[in-house]
């Protein structure tokens, strides 16, 4: 579970990663058991480069801190691309999502992306 101070070094190395990495926008959201994260991505990186790439800055906070256990992440992941005229729309929607979640369950969302 992401919370208390984990969910600080986490959004500190998110913080970190996109301010090193990302043209804006740029937004993310932390929940309890993922990570919405909305970046621009140049057309040399992949999505799973990035997400790699994130992960290990995560792991670098988190050895800097001193917080265990290490986040153990899951193989599988969701990514799809944003028009420009939608873009507006799905930044809100990552800053909402801890209230999005609060009535729609990670499952229900899964089953929503087709996952």
């Amino acid at each position: 579970m992401i919370e208390g101070k984990l969910k600080t070094v986490v959004k500190e190395a998110l913080e970190d990663f996109l301010s090193e990495n990302c043209e804006q926008p740029c937004v993310f959201s932390i929940l309890p058991d993922h990570i919405h994260v909305l970046i621009n991505l140049d057309s040399s990186s992949s999505v799973r480069e990035i997400l790699l790439q994130i992960q290990a800055k995560i792991l670098s906070y988190q050895e800097n801190q001193g917080i265990v256990p290490i986040l153990e992440w899951e193989s599988g992941f969701h990514a799809h691309s944003v028009s420009t005229n939608r873009l507006s729309s799905e930044k809100s929607g990552i800053m909402r999502q801890e209230l999005i979640h609060q009535e729609l369950p990670l499952e229900e969302e899964l089953k929503f992306l087709g996952m």
